[in-house]
């Protein structure tokens, strides 16, 4: 397995199984190396100065030989580091700057040109390399991103940067030594029929301690903890976005989403296409793309672009395996909070056809803009792979907790956060689309044709076949907007028909035409469906009930004896439900 000589140990070559190895961050490290070497290769380095795979990358195993020049080049190349000057606004705490100076600013809220004073200081700034010629913005916003969360995750120690800051003063990595020696320990170990083992700190295994507060130490296999230098180079890495009551919003930490590889081949040229892909649209100083409502949406995500490249179209659905490269996604969503990270969020989710299809209506087909909304719909959608839930599951202690004007449209509505009431529209509007278009397909099968001497459809047993019946929401979001409308015209003498029938006029900002709508009329709209919503809401069960009966049937309703007997009975059975869906119902109708 290496060659001996009487001397030393000149050579080691490892035989690494994916099956063989421990966490999903190994594998990702395992694919990393492969994508680290491969990336080396193609920069025209030394042959003798890069690990060599023998063989070919199988879908499982791999067979890499080091030297001892090999592996300090390699981790002089992963870990290579540059010092660069930053602009900051404020002092750092015992550090003085290279140089205060003065810069021209755009003000946010007045839109005016500002002096302001910035201070500037020298940092050393991870390369990466080997991503720089993948991303498609060459070292743009996502490798800003990549710098950040080593920086901020799990390097946010200083003391933990060590091979950062020794290369950014052109010395060799220190890494690269201390690694040899691990893999001669190995290598030595192995012929003897052991097992070397070597501590594993928190900047190479994240949550890991090399030893904890107990003295116990966390130990791995040396030659596994070697891959832990590179599952950097092989996750996707989003920021969840956090939606204060003004409706301004914030990053909070990273989501980081790890591959648990399956086929290692397949999935180191599937993740170099898939960075490749990625959407140039920028978000400030983040990616677009990386911006997320939900910690475990980063999971979803992966899978979404592995499943385009592999030719799902996730709008279709489809039975065959989405993704062959890998069994799931695991997901970490760290912070860092003082000196300390925490983590919030962990989790993991598996390919699933049916799941990545809901994902692509809800993020990208329906159009769904406010991320409040969204990330309800997307709990939902997610706890539906564990056991059935309805889709309005987790909108109660949102539009509980939240100040009303966020959800009931009126002027105190925040003007930076796109309208809940919109997307709270547009989803009952899908739902009774649904619903019309499995009428029209119960009604093309199974009713009987006018001519004489035709033949029913073949299937006999089909024809007992149940009517479609109208869902829950659909009648609900009726009965509030019927409410709504007539006591709206009731208030200020104006139907809501004769309103539409007016001319467009011109949209002033997006120069869309849109309807006519007298100021009296909007601000009767806003005072009903605003006080029906503070009144519902403040209440529970049988007192929910006692109100919903005598304010929404206090005008006249309209239901067939079938749809009025389902709400009454979720009325008794399901309260809960009818309460969450009455307050987005009267947000729709806001």
């Amino acid at each position: 397995m290496a060659k001996i000589t009487a001397e030393r140990i000149d050579q080691v070559e490892i035989n690494y199984n994916l099956f063989d190895l421990p966490t999903a961050q190994h594998k990702a490290g395992l694919a990393g190396l492969v994508l680290q070497i491969e990336s080396m290769r193609s920069r025209g380095i030394a042959r003798e100065l890069i690990p060599k795979i023998v063989g070919e990358v199988g879908a499982a195993t791999v067979a890499i030989r080091f030297t001892e020049a090999s592996l300090q080049s390699l981790m002089d190349d992963v870990y290579a580091a540059r010092i660069v000057k930053v602009e900051v606004k404020a002092r750092w705490p015992g550090e003085a700057p290279l140089e205060e100076k003065f810069v021209d600013e755009i003000d946010e809220n007045s839109g005016q040109i500002k002096r302001v004073k910035r201070f500037v200081y020298e940092v050393v700034q991870p390369r990466g390399i080997a991503l720089e010629g993948m991303y498609p913005d060459g070292d743009g916003l996502y490798l800003k991103l990549w710098r950040d969360m080593l920086w901020n995750i799990p390097r946010s120690k200083p003391t933990t940067r060590g091979p950062f800051n020794t290369l950014a003063q052109n010395k060799p990595c220190t890494e690269g030594s201390a690694n040899w020696k691990a893999l001669i320990k190995c290598e030595s170990a192995r012929r003897k029929g052991r097992v070397a083992t070597d501590e594993i700190s928190g900047a190479l295994l994240l949550g890991a301690q090399a030893v904890n507060a107990e003295s116990v130490p966390f130990n791995g296999r040396v030659e596994q903890t070697l891959l832990l230098h590179f599952w950097p180079l092989t996750v996707l890495i989003f920021v969840p976005q956090v939606i204060d009551n003004d409706g301004s919003s914030e990053f909070a930490g990273y989501s980081i989403a790890i591959p648990e590889v399956s086929d290692l081949a397949a999935f180191v040229e599937d993740f170099v296409s898939v960075i490749q892909r990625l959407p140039a649209e920028r978000r400030g100083y983040r990616p677009l793309a990386s911006v997320i409502d939900l910690p475990e949406q980063s999971a979803v995500e992966f899978l979404q672009h592995l499943g385009a490249l592999a030719g799902f179209q996730a709008e279709r659905g489809g039975s065959r395996r989405l993704v062959a490269s890998v069994s799931s996604i695991e997901y970490l969503h760290l912070v860092k909070l003082g000196n300390n990270v925490k983590l919030q969020a962990s989790g993991r989710v598996a390919p699933n056809p049916a799941l990545l299809a809901d994902y692509f209506e809800i993020t990208r087909r329906a159009g769904f803009r406010n991320p409040l909304f969204r990330a309800c719909l997307l709990r939902s959608l997610l706890d539906a792979q564990r056991q059935p839930t309805p889709w309005f599951a987790h909108f109660a202690n949102l539009l509980q907790s939240r100040p009303w004007p966020m959800f009931v449209q009126c002027a105190q509505t925040p003007r930076s956060l796109p309208w809940f009431s919109s997307d709270a529209r547009q989803q009952f509007q899908r739902l009774a689309t649904a619903y019309r278009e499995s009428l029209d397909a119960y009604h093309s099968i199974f009713t009987p044709p006018l001519q004489e001497n035709v033949e029913m459809p073949p299937d006999p047993t089909s024809l007992t076949a149940d009517v479609p019946r109208a869902p829950l929401e659909s009648l609900v979001y009726g009965l509030v907007r019927n409410y709504v409308n007539r006591k709206t015209t009731d208030k200020c003498n104006i139907s809501w028909e004769e309103i539409a029938k007016r001319p467009k006029i011109k949209d002033a900002q997006t120069g869309a035409e849109k309807t006519d709508i007298p100021k009296d009329y909007r601000e009767a709209r806003e005072k009903i469906a605003s006080s029906a919503f503070l009144a519902m809401r403040s209440r529970r069960e049988q007192d929910f009930v006692d109100y919903f009966t005598a304010t929404i049937c206090s005008v006249g309703q309209y239901l067939p004896r079938e749809e009025f007997v389902t709400v009454a009975q979720a009325l008794i059975e399901r309260p809960d439900d009818v309460k969450t869906l009455t307050l987005l119902a009267l947000s729709a109708n806001s």
